[in-house]
């Protein structure tokens, strides 16, 4: 069902599996902090571990609690990485 929408995430056979996914990526959506980073949600088994590159350690920090606060979730691993100069608005701005 989410296949075009999910990108390169997994989603697991979980039956809340797809629920959580979605949940979670509108909740990171609609975060003011985080919707320029480059965060991807896997969720297998009501667990969501979170890769990609936010620009601060507050995003991090946020984007774990987003993803801890959605009901069902069982625990997040959070393996996002802190990269100010790979955020999507950062790209451009280094060219001459």
């Amino acid at each position: 069902e989410y296949e075009a929408d999910k990108g390169g995430s997994t989603i697991g056979q979980g039956i809340n599996d797809s629920w959580l996914w979605f949940k979670t990526r509108a909740s990171m959506l609609v975060t003011p902090d985080l919707r320029q980073s480059t965060i991807n949600v896997d969720v297998e088994n009501d667990v969501v571990t979170l890769n990609g590159t936010v620009e601060t350690p507050a995003q991090k920090v946020k984007a774990e609690q987003v993803a801890k606060d959605i009901k069902g979730v069982k625990k997040v691993n959070n393996k996002l990485t802190v990269a100010p100069n790979d955020s999507m608005m950062n790209r451009n701005s280094n060219r001459r």
